[in-house]
């Protein structure tokens, strides 16, 4: 639930989370992290000390997500849930694979059937629930979190982890 420059200037803090580095080791299984990968979503910018100790090629910059596109190969994050929706349609759109970490439930949503229904996505669910960290608290959400990703061209589509 991690923020990043939101169009909107509307500062949500139930967004305002970190997510822990076990939910990125768990992506790292899938991806080849020497590849160059964009952490769109900057929040307090701690993830960058993570990514530099996992050895990953990561452009992770406080910019706007929706005007700002670097050279990148692979997206990989855990969005603002508040704009998920905008979010998964700009990753669509930018027609490179991702990864996006989100509440499990946001697959019966009827946004995602429609962005979703003809593509090959996989889904990764991890076996306990994460505690994400802000400066005042860690949460444990009472929701599940899983990562939904697109054209990285796994061997399945659900993945028991």
């Amino acid at each position: 639930m991690r923020k990043g420059k939101n169009p909107t200037n509307h500062k949500i803090k139930a967004d305002d989370y970190n997510t822990p580095i076990q939910a990125f080791e768990l992506i790292f299984k899938y991806v080849d992290k020497t590849k160059k990968i964009w952490f769109p979503f900057f929040n307090d910018g701690s993830l960058s000390n993570h990514l530099e100790t996992l050895g990953v090629n990561y452009i992770h910059e406080d910019k706007d997500f929706f005007t700002y596109e670097p050279d990148f190969e692979i997206l990989i994050d855990n969005p603002p849930y508040s704009i998920k929706q905008k979010v998964f349609e700009r990753c669509i759109a930018l027609d490179k694979p991702f990864a996006l970490l989100v509440p499990m439930d946001t697959l019966d949503r009827q946004y995602f059937s429609k962005l979703f229904k003809n593509r090959d996505f996989t889904i990764i669910i991890p076996n306990k629930r994460y505690n994400f960290v802000s400066n005042e608290k860690k949460l444990t959400p009472a929701f599940k979190c899983i990562w939904i990703t697109l054209n990285l061209k796994l061997d399945k589509q659900i993945i028991f982890e």
